[in-house]
């Protein structure tokens, strides 16, 4: 990971990670989500970019937001990252590899009506 002053202040927030088990073979049932990172660091969850929103395709009733981390943190599409500071949950729609070994998060979260 980045050891330097600005990649602290860049990746200042942190988040938990939680990964879906596989289905089991026997039951077909999925068991709870397992905590796979504790207090990752990532940057602050924005709003997602006009150039990202272009690049997805959506006609959920979700908002959809961005963020990065570095790249030694293995995140997949269905992850779920929880903000530590707010407690909100967001679903992972579409880790991609970024300039400077980080990975862009294109995360969900369900529209509040």
């Amino acid at each position: 990971m980045l050891k330097s002053k600005a990649s602290s202040r860049m990746f200042s927030n942190r988040a938990r990670v939680k990964r879906p088990p596989p289905v089991n073979e026997t039951t077909g049932i999925r068991g709870e989500p397992i905590i796979v990172y504790e207090n990752m660091p990532i940057t602050p969850i924005d709003p997602i970019s006009r150039e990202t929103l272009q690049r997805q395709v959506t006609d959920s009733p979700i908002d959809l937001y961005e963020a990065f981390v570095t790249s030694e943190y293995k995140i997949l599409n269905g992850d779920d990252v929880i903000e530590l500071h707010t407690e909100r949950t967001f679903k992972v729609r579409a880790p991609m590899d970024w300039p400077g070994a980080q990975i862009q998060l294109v995360l969900e979260l369900q529209k509040t009506t």
